[in-house]
């Protein structure tokens, strides 16, 4: 019991010395670009790949980390500078925090009054993914009911689930990698990832994408920069014009084609 109260009271301390930090981020970051309050929001991801991931060399990369700099330039803007966190620390901070924007969030009905978004980035599948030697077979999501899926704690596939399948057993996780493991181990059955990105995850994990396999895909679902709600919606609106801007040119098919296909 000590033990867990100093872990919550540790994680605690570490949530408010972030908000701290952002303070100062947009302070210094309004004190550089005061004529455009678009280039002074804080913008936060996770790791999500293929969407945002740092390479080998630590440089945030991704399909959404690279649209989002060309948006940055249509508006005239520098290069933002990223932070990374784990989902759920980051996913706190939007709904508390003024003037943050966090990528690649979902569109989904239980957060239309949580934020405010633009986008769609591109469009993609959400997947559950199983060991090949498992011999799991997934029809329809009723067969998923007697199954152990892992999921990424306050992610779209665990509010999915919440919403319309609240009997399936969840291990809701703060990474998706802990859930990866526990498949690995053979601890849970399945894990939800999108699906584009199910190889290169598997990859970064030095894991082999050939002995696993997506048994199911669930409707589309697209990615979105989601913006605090107190944002005025001129500053939304500004970036969403920048942004279908950017989708007509080739650089974005190019980075489709990279990141997607």
């Amino acid at each position: 019991m000590k033990f867990l109260r100093f872990s919550s009271f540790w994680l605690s301390f570490v949530y408010v010395l972030v908000l701290g930090s952002l303070a100062c981020a947009a302070s210094d970051a309004s004190d550089e670009t005061a004529g455009d309050p678009l280039c002074s929001l804080k913008y936060m991801t996770e790791e999500y790949r293929p969407f945002s991931f740092r390479d080998a060399g630590g440089r945030a990369t991704g399909l959404s980390v690279e649209v989002l700099r060309l948006v940055m330039k249509e508006l005239g803007c520098p290069a933002p500078e990223l932070t990374f966190y784990p989902w759920s620390m980051a996913y706190r901070i939007l709904l508390e925090r003024p003037g943050t924007v966090l990528f690649s969030i979902s569109k989904s009905r239980h957060r239309m009054n949580q934020c405010k978004f633009a986008g769609p980035i591109a469009e993609m599948n959400y997947a559950l993914v199983a060991r090949k030697d498992a011999g799991i077979r997934v029809n329809s999501l009723r067969d998923v009911a007697g199954l152990r899926v892992g999921v990424r704690q306050d992610g779209w596939a665990d509010a999915f689930f919440h919403f319309h399948l609240p009997t399936v057993s969840l291990a809701r996780k703060p990474r998706i990698e802990f859930a990866v493991n526990h498949v690995r181990k053979g601890n849970l059955d399945l894990f939800a990832y999108a699906e584009p990105g199910v190889p290169a995850l598997l990859r970064s994990m030095r894991l082999d994408p050939k002995e696993y396999e997506v048994v199911y895909v669930f409707e589309p679902v697209s990615p979105y920069y989601g913006f605090h709600k107190e944002t005025p919606d001129a500053y939304v609106e500004r970036f969403q014009r920048a942004l279908d801007v950017v989708k007509t040119r080739p650089e974005f098919q190019e980075l489709i084609e990279k990141y997607l296909e």
